[in-house]
């Protein structure tokens, strides 16, 4: 796949959305909802070589530093109840936590760059990639683009003693809406039975990601 074939791929319209409208995606569960949309296609996520020689330089970049840097005084102010230079919406239950960060102001390609490096980060971690696709879905006439890692952390199973989870089972997820970034959803779900021992805490996976940026 050449550049202009990859982008077209996301550009799929040229029409304006509205950033507050997620009904397709929201509550922040482990899968996006697909009860009411319909699957165009769906297969293996892969970057074409282009990207990949771009990866290193813009995560190096002043900019991802940068945004790194929002992410995290975000995150922590929406925890103290204050605004951040970042939209955030929020999810916490028992065996869930999620973030969705509205992508407002970077084009498709960004964003794209975040995830796999957080896919990279979760990896230097302990972690294996266990799925990487892409989902092509029709939402009441609306083409939407999904681009997901999922991750597993790389524990053996104990029988006689509580199984280490780390930050349990992790999901970056990238939804793109008629051609344009829409939001960038980081989630981990984990066990909270006796047979697991207690997880890391969400903030300790946001200080992973945003390290570089503080």
């Amino acid at each position: 796949m050449n550049r202009e074939d990859f982008c077209r791929s996301s550009s799929l319209f040229n029409t304006d959305f509205r950033t507050t409208d997620y009904l397709l995606f929201l509550p922040l569960s482990a899968e996006v909802n697909e009860i009411m949309s319909k699957v165009i296609s769906s297969g293996p996520l892969e970057r074409p070589d282009w990207f990949k020689t771009g990866f290193a330089a813009e995560v190096q970049g002043k900019r991802f530093s940068r945004f790194l840097g929002e992410l995290y005084k975000s995150y922590y102010n929406k925890k103290a109840g204050m605004h951040g230079p970042l939209e955030l919406l929020e999810e916490t239950r028992p065996g869930v936590d999620a973030i969705a960060i509205i992508c407002n102001e970077f084009e498709i390609d960004f964003f794209r760059i975040f995830i796999d490096h957080i896919r990279e980060l979760v990896r230097s971690e302990g972690y294996y990639l266990y799925t990487s696709d892409a989902r092509l879905l029709d939402k009441d006439g609306v083409e939407v683009l999904v681009e997901r890692h999922y991750l597993k952390p790389s524990v053996p199973i104990q029988l006689q003693e509580a199984n280490e989870q780390m930050f349990g089972n992790i999901t970056l997820e990238y939804v793109m809406r008629q051609g344009r970034a829409d939001h960038v959803k980081i989630l981990r779900t984990y066990y909270s039975d006796r047979a697991f021992a207690a997880p890391r805490s969400f903030g300790e996976l946001i200080d992973l990601i945003t390290e570089i940026g503080h």
